[in-house]
Parts: structure tokens; C-alpha cells; sequence
């Protein structure tokens, strides 16, 4: 049976907690260069989607599964972002044992990494309005994907900055 690493009392070497921070960064970076993709599909550079757009992309079977994809990779990306979070701390000899995501933000944010609460918790506010969002309400929709496709350059900035080497 493999070893999750959310388990309590188990411990891990440094090799096996970097292998597993490596395949999340990885998959981290793959949510977020699909996500990158999605958007530039549904929109145009210069324009901040509308209500009118988000309608329009809801009735093109094409479209609309590349707004499902903004959805999901975004949600997606916060997730395997909060792990590499946990692994990079772990891998900086953190004491992680116990602390909350938000506590694991602010430690985050103490060694140097552009991250507070409050930004986490606006990626996370984001989030929830995408995956809880009824299709005909196309103007809450096109807002809240403009406010995702503003945190890109962020979210890239933030990847970037989880970096070790062993």
C-alpha cells in the first residue's frame, strides 16, 4: 500500500518527499498551461469577456467545453498548488505537522513567497463562484473568469517562486 502523504505518523526522507513535491510540480504547471490555453480560446486579448460573450460560448458545443475547461483547470491548479505549498515547506525543513493551509500561507509568505491569506482565499472565492455557478448567469461568469485570467501572471509568478533542488 503506498504512503499518502497527508497520513499522519508517517514519515518520509527528503528523496521521497522531493520526488513527490517534482510530479506535483509538474502537475501543477500542467493545470495552469491548460488553463492558459482555455482562456486564450475563449477570449479575445484586448477584451474582457461579457455576458453576451459567456452566452454566445455556451451555445457552441465547442466553446462551451473550453469554458468547462477554464473551470476545472482552475480549480484544479488550486488544489495541486495548496500540495506543493505543503511539500516545498516540507522540503525547507518546515515544521507543517498540523497547520491549515492558511497557516501553511502565511509561513509561506514569512519565507519570501508572494502569497498571502487574503490572495489564497480570493483564488479560492474565484473557484467556488466557477464550480457553483448556474450557466444563465452569463454576466457573473464572464466577471469572474476576467478576475481569473487577471491572477495569471500571479499564479505563474507563484509557481515560479516553488522551486528546490536537492
Amino acid at each position: 500500500m503506498k504512503k499518502s502523504p497527508y497520513q499522519k505518523g508517517l514519515k518520509y526522507n527528503m528523496n521521497e518527499i522531493y520526488e513527490i513535491f517534482s510530479k506535483t510540480k509538474n502537475e501543477t504547471q500542467t493545470h495552469f498551461n491548460r488553463l492558459r490555453t482555455a482562456i486564450k480560446r475563449i477570449k479575445n486579448a484586448e477584451r474582457a469577456l461579457t455576458g453576451s460573450n459567456i452566452k454566445l460560448l455556451l451555445d457552441n458545443e465547442d466553446s462551451a467545453s473550453f469554458l468547462d475547461q477554464v473551470v476545472y483547470r482552475f480549480s484544479k491548479l488550486q488544489d495541486s498548488l495548496g500540495k506543493l505549498i505543503r511539500f516545498y515547506l516540507s522540503l525547507r525543513g518546515e515544521n507543517i505537522d498540523g497547520l491549515s493551509m492558511i497557516d501553511m500561507i502565511n509561513l509561506s509568505e514569512k519565507i519570501g513567497i508572494d502569497i498571502t491569506a487574503d490572495k489564497w482565499l480570493e483564488l479560492r472565492r474565484l473557484r467556488n463562484i466557477l464550480t457553483h455557478e448556474y450557466e444563465e448567469e452569463h454576466q457573473k461568469i464572464a466577471g469572474t473568469i476576467n478576475k481569473v485570467c487577471e491572477e495569471i501572471p500571479y499564479l505563474e509568478k507563484i509557481i515560479g517562486q516553488l522551486e528546490v533542488k536537492l
